[in-house]
């Protein structure tokens, strides 16, 4: 009675899939996280890999990383909305934040 049936769910689905403005989206998306995620790939191996390596970078670095790592990523979402606005760089940013914090906790313990 309060959810629909699976079939329903389907043909919708297969109706949306259909409509060129759904491709579009995915596209804009996909632009989006992307371009998060490569800018996480980018700054945050180096900075992971030199955390490892050199204790005096990562004593510098690491309560930054540890400090905003656990900072709640909705709290910082009206900030990074009024820093940068509602287009995509402010959804590229959020998807970075998500990617850069592990990519670098990872690299320092694997370094």
């Amino acid at each position: 009675m309060f959810i629909s049936s699976p079939i329903e769910i389907a043909q919708a689905a297969v109706l949306m899939v259909q409509e060129v403005s759904f491709w579009e989206n995915m596209k804009v998306s996909g632009y989006e996280f992307v371009s998060g995620f490569v800018l996480a790939i980018l700054i945050g191996i180096p900075i992971g890999v030199l955390s490892g390596w050199n204790s005096n970078f990562n004593a510098v670095v690491n309560p930054f990383i540890s400090g905003l790592y656990v900072t709640p990523k909705v709290a910082l979402l009206p900030v990074i909305i009024i820093a940068f606005g509602i287009g995509p760089a402010s959804k590229i940013i959020i998807v970075f934040l998500m990617a850069f914090f592990p990519i670098v906790i990872a690299l320092k313990k694997l370094c």
